[in-house]
């Protein structure tokens, strides 16, 4: 269990660190009504879009520093969507360690493919795709979609766990992630 938990952190960290923000400029909502994301927080949520991991972050008191504020916000909505996406990459080696009986060294292996998968060719998406501003409020929303989470999980994985994962991962989200009622607006 220990050597699992450390996977993971690895994994969340891995991610972070690989992921670069200068790809896309998001939305930005600046002094304007406050968007439905800034209270519905993160989750698991589907939209016109499709089904994705959201993750909002927000700090208030810098009025004196804009970038400060954003970098602070973007980094903290970052960890959310991460964070979920880290529990997802865990259940899904769960659900096929179950399933296929997978003895304690299998599942390992499949975890520290986990590991170099998202440490080396981590998700390729721009996660923030939107940004609010108020006074010195400001708050970030980074979304993961989930197809591309589960083409992280399954591409550098044994091919049973492989199969595994892009057969059951949107069922494995839809069962045990999605929000019933999750409709994201900007």
């Amino acid at each position: 269990m220990t050597a699992r938990r450390m996977a993971t952190g690895a994994l969340v960290l891995s991610a972070c660190c690989a992921l670069s923000c200068a790809a896309t400029e998001p939305e930005l909502h600046d002094n304007v009504k406050q968007p439905e994301w800034v209270t519905k927080g993160s989750g698991a949520f589907e939209d016109e879009r499709g089904a994705a991991f959201y993750g909002v972050g927000s700090v208030s008191g810098i009025s004196s520093s804009q970038p400060l504020g954003r970098t602070i916000a973007d980094n903290q909505a970052r960890a959310q969507a991460l964070g979920l996406f880290a529990t997802f990459s865990n259940t899904l080696i769960i659900s096929y360690a179950r399933t296929m009986g997978a003895i304690a060294s299998e599942e390992d292996e499949i975890i520290h493919g986990l590991h170099r998968v998202v440490g080396g060719k981590h998700l390729e998406r721009e996660l923030i795709i939107a940004r609010w501003e108020d006074g010195g409020t400001f708050c970030a929303l980074a979304r993961i979609k989930i197809s591309d989470a589960i083409a992280a999980v399954a591409a550098d994985v044994n091919d049973k766990a492989r199969e595994h994962i892009k057969t059951h991962g949107d069922e494995i989200f839809r069962e045990f992630f999605l929000e019933p009622i999750g409709k994201v607006t900007e």
